[in-house]
């Protein structure tokens, strides 16, 4: 948690924000059932990745996306309420759901090169998000990662079919819970490069300086 001058600005975006009432329902089931690893992988499997065309699992970046969704809803889902459970790197779960999975085993021997071709495709990924300053231009609205470890702005990758400004505000408000369509516009933006990677944030100016906002995560664990 931030303060400043006694307002607050910036609040620390926990990790415990429930994900709708069926998938809150799910992890208060499995905080009382106590599960085993391969009963873990059998769920998130079945649920992310028995049903893949063959043509997804020809292709790293189509194969570790559906991946990484599983992983997401293992960490937040699973592990989270289960403390028998370890928590895995995205990079530790694939080689666990590479040698759990039937339709995997086949492919175990590929699994770090997939994953290195998929972690390079990753980083050349445009994100877009969002800026938002008080009116003086002094604070600016920052979203901690799950694990505590960095801030950054809140931002993300397209949905299919969504444009860049969309994608921002969409973004902005699943990890922070502010809707910023009503500070920013497409024609105000910073733009830069890391590495091979685009992020552009539209530049959001709150109204005054008595706003008073608490920025909390729409979603489980935003990832940066």
């Amino acid at each position: 948690m931030v303060r400043s001058s006694g307002q607050f600005w910036c609040i620390y975006i926990g990790a415990k924000k429930q994900l709708g009432t069926d998938l809150h329902s799910v992890g208060v089931f499995w905080s009382w059932y106590r599960m085993y690893i391969h009963e873990a992988l059998d769920i998130v499997e079945s649920r992310f990745l028995t049903n893949l065309p063959d043509s997804e699992l020809q292709h790293a970046d189509r194969l570790f996306f559906q991946i990484e969704q599983a992983h997401w809803f293992y960490e937040d889902f699973i592990a989270d309420n289960n403390d028998n459970l370890p928590h895995f790197t995205l990079k530790q779960f694939a080689t666990k759901m590479f040698a759990h999975s039937d339709m995997f085993r086949k492919m175990q021997d590929k699994c770090m090169s997939l994953f290195n071709d998929f972690s390079a495709y990753r980083k050349k990924i445009p994100v877009f998000g969002c800026c938002i300053l008080n009116p003086e231009m002094t604070k600016v609205a920052l979203q901690c990662s799950w694990n505590g470890k960095s801030w950054s702005w809140p931002k993300g990758k397209v949905n299919e079919g969504e444009d860049a400004y969309k994608c921002a505000i969409r973004e902005t408000f699943e990890e922070t819970g502010f809707d910023a369509s009503y500070h920013c516009d497409e024609e105000h933006f910073i733009a830069h490069y890391e590495d091979q990677k685009l992020i552009k944030l539209y530049l959001g100016l709150l109204f005054n300086t008595t706003y008073f906002f608490i920025f909390i995560d729409i979603f489980r664990h935003p990832l940066l």
